[in-house]
């Protein structure tokens, strides 16, 4: 992650991917903040495939969070195909980040 400056403009972009065992078809995935928290003064914001970090932080430090992506689309289809072992053959993607915020010198 880019390190933010406390009082100005921040956006990070969060990427992940998501598969299906054995395939390499790419899935329309939703990214959420699983874990940790912001520092006060930015948001997350889910997009298509993506997660955006975006605001301006009010406050100095280090900060752990912990994203997820996972697929409706992916889950439905393999449902739909007759398989019950969901947990063993989907895969969702997981990722940590440190956000650091520090004051302009």
């Amino acid at each position: 992650m880019p390190v933010a400056i406390l009082g100005e403009n921040y956006l990070a972009e969060i990427q992940t991917s998501i598969r299906y065992h054995g395939s390499d078809e790419v899935y329309p995935r939703t990214v959420v903040l699983r874990e940790g928290s912001l520092p006060e003064g930015l948001e997350f914001e889910k997009q298509e495939n993506i997660g955006l970090i975006h605001g301006i932080p009010l406050e100095v430090g280090t900060f752990d969070i912990r994203v997820e992506a996972y697929s409706r689309k992916l889950y439905e289809d393999y449902i739909a195909s007759g398989h019950e072992d969901i947990a063993e053959n989907l895969s969702v993607s997981y990722k940590e980040f440190t956000i650091e915020v520090r004051e302009l010198i």
